[in-house]
């Protein structure tokens, strides 16, 4: 079926060929800002509309700033900088910012790694599982009405939400179990 929303049908392309660089695929160099800035541009491609900016020098500044992501070392950004800003980046528009610090807070350094491709490994199964619903559920239809679109819209919306609010309960109930042991710990 030839798509009459053929930025849709691209997009739809992208996502099933996505692949966020693994732990062992991100530069070795250290890099500059606007380096990483553009290096974090093509990463997040599938992520962004067109008419979106993408991640800024500013936005950078003040996850270093609130401890989000650590300060880089004589203005050079390391493996560790790049895969917890693509995490921030990916997360960002359905968590708020205090549940990714929590997120990012719990994972050891040694475990960085692992972390960082579990996160990619789950992005590409979700991106490659979407992928293919969508273009099931397109191709059921003998034309892109707006009204079938617009359910598969409302549909993807309602599943992102009830997500979104499992996924805030699950990081109370761990801010929870957080200040419960520093207050054991404060009264040893």
């Amino acid at each position: 079926m030839e798509s009459r929303l053929p930025d849709l049908t691209q997009w739809m392309g992208q996502m099933e060929h996505n692949h966020l660089a693994r732990w062992d695929e991100l530069p070795d160099l250290e890099l500059y800002m606007d380096q990483v800035i553009t290096y974090l541009d093509r990463q997040l491609t599938a992520f962004k509309q067109k008419e979106e900016k993408g991640i800024t020098s500013s936005m950078i500044n003040n996850y270093v700033k609130d401890g989000l992501v650590p300060r880089p070392k004589g203005k050079k950004y390391q493996k560790r900088h790049l895969a917890d800003l693509l995490t921030v980046c990916t997360l960002k528009p359905v968590l708020p910012i205090s549940d990714i610090a929590l997120l990012l807070e719990q994972v050891p350094e040694e475990q960085r790694p692992t972390f960082h491709n579990d996160l990619c490994e789950m992005l590409d199964h979700c991106f490659s599982q979407l992928s293919g619903w969508m273009g099931e559920s397109l191709q059921e239809e003998e034309e892109e009405d707006s009204d079938h679109l617009m359910h598969l819209a409302l549909q993807l919306s309602v599943e992102a939400a009830t997500r979104r609010v499992a996924a805030q309960r699950i990081f109370a109930g761990l801010k929870e179990q957080n200040e419960k042991r520093k207050e054991e710990t404060g009264k040893r």
